[in-house]
């Protein structure tokens, strides 16, 4: 009976234990040094990684000093400039933080791991194609901030044999007359984020002018399906949470971050009013999504 107990707190130990010891580990949360992680955000995040993984969430912030049982989880690309400069034998796991921000911060840094908030650019066209079977002409209006990804964009979409349509501009002034030319060349628009492309001094107008022109747009949050896109895709806070306790309990079990990445989980919204008024049919969302893990090759 005495070995079989042994037994069970080694296999505990193996599992959720800082490798090398019988500790339970510890996550900190760090943010920028003047931001703050907005509390319904902070308690959704914990829950779920209560919920799936035996450690200790901790309501203190982090404080930069090295300790064994620790795993410091960086909320942003500001938590993640600061963790850039801790002692890199710090694992760290960035959370909400673009790709491109997290390449340019920290990527070679080996204990240093992110899950995007970005969706990949070969979802984003599979869901083109599923949600606008049709539709073959993609159009694109990048800024300052997105004009570096217009080699990956167009990749993207002729591997999914889809024509690219895109804008370029450098001032808020340029902006709708750009996206003009665009919804000339354009049956569906995908939005790519950028700063002074979508912002909330300028969806509205670039909601409604696709509308008008009956192109319909993807957007890349919930909030843009309640604004009038008529279908977008994004991962839920609880569907990071649950990422982010895969993540730690690979680290717990094996002492090593997953590579980073972008989200494994995600939900696509589909707005149904915008969609009638286009008279535009499209599939549920629980159908477009088994599809989107088909074509990925996953099963959930």
């Amino acid at each position: 009976m005495k070995a079989i107990l042994i037994k069970c707190v080694l296999a505990w130990c193996l599992v959720w234990a800082t490798p090398g010891s019988c500790t339970p580990l510890n996550v900190i949360f760090l943010t920028g040094r003047d931001d703050s992680i907005p509390g319904e955000l902070l308690f959704r995040i914990k829950k779920e990684i209560e919920g799936r993984a035996s450690v200790n969430v901790s309501n203190m912030r982090f404080d930069g000093m090295f300790r064994s049982n620790e795993i410091v989880i960086a909320f942003g690309v500001n938590g993640a400039r600061l963790a850039a400069a801790l002692d890199p034998r710090i694992p760290v796991l960035s959370i909400f933080v673009p790709e491109k921000a997290f390449s340019e911060i920290g990527r070679a840094r080996r204990t240093f791991s992110a899950i995007y908030i970005d969706q990949p650019l070969e979802r984003q066209m599979h869901l083109i194609r599923l949600a606008f079977p049709q539709r073959r002409h993609v159009g694109v209006l990048l800024g300052p901030g997105s004009q570096g990804q217009l080699s990956s964009i167009r990749a993207a979409a002729s591997d999914n044999e889809l024509e690219l349509a895109f804008g370029m501009f450098s001032s808020q002034s340029e902006l709708f007359s750009s996206f003009d030319k665009i919804l000339k060349e354009s049956d569906v628009i995908l939005a790519v984020p950028d700063p002074l492309v979508f912002n909330s001094g300028t969806i509205s107008g670039i909601l409604l002018t696709a509308y008008r022109r009956h192109v319909p747009l993807v957007g890349f949050s919930p909030s843009y399906v309640k604004a009038g896109s008529l279908v977008a895709l994004y991962s839920t806070v609880e569907q990071i949470g649950w990422q982010v306790s895969e993540a730690i309990a690979k680290f717990s079990s094996t002492g090593a971050l997953p590579v980073p990445g972008y989200p494994a989980y995600f939900t696509v919204g589909v707005n149904r009013y915008v969609a009638r008024s286009m008279e535009i049919e499209v599939q549920d969302e629980a159908t477009i999504e088994e599809k989107l893990i088909h074509m990925e090759g996953r099963h959930e």
